[in-house]
């Protein structure tokens, strides 16, 4: 085996432990997001209890999604005509009312 076959070997080797590497890296720093994610989860859950924890996470979805369809409504009455406003007034609310229940699903139970 000649010399550049040889180094271009090496190279490879490296690139290869030095990408196993990030990858691990790169896991872990996922995990330890996960784990901080679940505890911010727990303790809100802790807070409030369980009950107020479901009721606010959807009261904050909802509310949220009626703040933006009431703000973007004169534009879409302008824009897209009554029926498409009204229609999106009563839709998004109730869009942002599954999104909260759903996520409120998803709270640990404590």
């Amino acid at each position: 085996m000649d010399e550049k076959t040889r180094r271009f070997i090496e190279q490879a080797e490296w690139h290869r432990m030095r990408a196993n590497e990030d990858r691990v890296r790169f896991k872990a720093g996922q995990e330890a997001d996960a784990q901080r994610a679940h505890d911010k989860r727990v303790a809100y859950v802790l807070k409030y209890g369980r009950d107020g924890a479901v009721a606010r996470t959807i009261k904050k979805w909802a509310v949220g999604f009626f703040a933006v369809s009431v703000l973007s409504f004169p534009d879409m009455l302008k824009d897209e005509g009554a029926v498409h406003a009204f229609s999106m007034a009563i839709f998004l609310p109730l869009l942002g009312f599954g999104i909260g229940c759903y996520r409120a699903s998803r709270l640990p139970r404590v």
